[in-house]
């Protein structure tokens, strides 16, 4: 896995685990076994106009090779390190 890798996550939030899988892009591998990745959402997608922290996904192209079916934000400012296992993500480049 390698930063800009798209990964599909238990991401926390405020210090609990969600409750269901968000994508994630890997911003860097650790090296301890842990990747820093931020945090994506398809809620408030503005491709238009994202904001100076948010990379957004939105061409039908680009979702495609991504493995994202709908316009994804990743919002550099929501990170986390996590331990990230096979069953734990799909990676896509």
């Amino acid at each position: 896995m390698k930063a800009g890798d798209i990964v599909w996550v238990q991401f926390p939030y405020e210090g609990a685990k969600a409750d269901k899988s968000h994508p994630a892009i890997v911003l860097d591998d650790l090296e301890d076994g842990r990747y820093l990745l931020a945090y994506g959402s398809s809620k408030r997608v503005d491709a238009a106009s994202p904001l100076p922290n948010e990379v957004v996904v939105s061409d039908q192209a680009d979702l495609r090779e991504c493995g994202l079916r709908v316009p994804t934000r990743f919002d550099l400012g929501i990170r986390a390190a996590l331990a990230l296992s096979g069953s734990e993500h799909s990676s896509f480049t």
